[in-house]
């Protein structure tokens, strides 16, 4: 099992090495209900990769960083990565 946030690091760590990654957004995770509760670590990832559209918030607005990944979700991720 993998949290969203710790997707995003992984994920971004792995196009910043490709030389993919945009610079981080911050200001954008304050959209989201739950945007400040992005630990440090992860802000720069996941702020870039909402950035690109590979992350997306709920509906309602949340990020919900701290949630476990499913793998149809990851797959979606990686789609929206990759295209």
């Amino acid at each position: 099992a993998i949290s969203r946030q710790d997707a995003a690091v992984y994920l971004y760590r792995c196009l910043a090495r490709a030389g993919q990654a945009p610079a981080p957004q911050i200001s954008n995770l304050s959209r989201f209900k739950d945007g400040y509760l992005v630990s440090y670590y992860a802000v720069e990832a996941m702020s870039s990769l909402v950035e690109l559209g590979v992350f997306q918030g709920t509906e309602d607005g949340y990020l919900n960083p701290y949630s476990t990944l499913t793998r149809l979700q990851m797959a979606a991720i990686l789609y929206r990565a990759m295209t």
